[in-house]
């Protein structure tokens, strides 16, 4: 099983944090220590994990993504991902409504790290990986992800079996597309939700569009027709974030 580089320093503390097993931990010799890299050390010590001091060439020769930060940790194994039916009963074990990310044949390592850093602020439960996608244990999906990779539930499903999973649990699924449907902030976000994002270039297809409850659009005043779809995912997950806590401020 190959080992897995984390590189980064708060990548590597919420490795650390989340009982992942690490093998070693490399840190330049002639970085200067600050709040991050003593958290490392610390949580080094406490779990038993070698640290190296190495020049700062050994790291650059290690690091496939060039932003190590000065700190690089090997980690045993691989990324192992959650099941949907898994994610639900969770919730359903809490009292808690699930609140479902779906992504769709995302291309890009930096969106996809992107947007589980995001989903993981924002309290998503599980992220639905959908048909073809990178890898997720990619040293830049941990790294721009800052380690949420390792927190937030990450699924792999077929898209229609997901949607029909998600529906039997009585989640309103709400699509996003860059011209059709509602305004965003028009459609009802409260409770049981799940938010479907589509391919950077392609979007949702109709297939996928046609079995959403709702569809959500993102109003624009600029030249420019649409947005990224790691900043889509934060407008609409917070968007939810914000109904859901106005909802229980209004009743308290």
């Amino acid at each position: 099983m190959k080992d897995l580089l984390i590189e980064g320093r708060n990548s590597v503390i919420a490795l650390l944090q989340e009982g992942t097993q690490v093998k070693e931990i490399s840190v330049d010799e002639s970085a200067r220590e600050d709040d991050r890299l003593a958290r490392i050390l610390a949580l080094a010590e406490k779990t038993g994990v070698e640290v190296k001091r190495v020049p700062r060439w050994v790291l650059d020769r290690m690091s496939s993504t060039g932003s190590h930060m000065g700190v690089i940790a090997v980690a045993h194994g691989s990324f192992t991902r959650a099941k949907l039916t898994g994610v639900l009963d969770r919730c359903a074990e809490k009292g808690e409504d699930p609140f479902l990310l779906f992504l769709v044949e995302l291309s890009y390592e930096q969106n996809i790290g992107a947007i589980m850093r995001t989903a993981n602020a924002a309290g998503v439960h599980g992220i639905v990986m959908c048909g073809k996608h990178k890898p997720l244990a990619t040293p830049e999906i941990i790294r721009i992800s800052m380690g949420a990779v390792f927190f937030t539930p990450v699924i792999q499903e077929g898209i229609y079996a997901a949607l029909k999973m998600a529906k039997s649990a009585g989640l309103c699924v709400v699509g996003a597309d860059m011209v059709e449907g509602e305004q965003h902030y028009d459609i009802d976000l409260r409770g049981r939700v799940a938010i479907v994002l589509g391919n950077e270039d392609r979007g949702l297809t109709e297939g996928v569009k046609k079995r959403c409850d709702k569809i959500a659009r993102i109003p624009m005043c600029g030249i420019v027709s649409s947005l990224n779809v790691s900043v889509a995912c934060g407008v609409l997950l917070f968007e939810k974030l914000r109904q859901d806590r106005s909802s229980i401020s209004s009743e308290t």
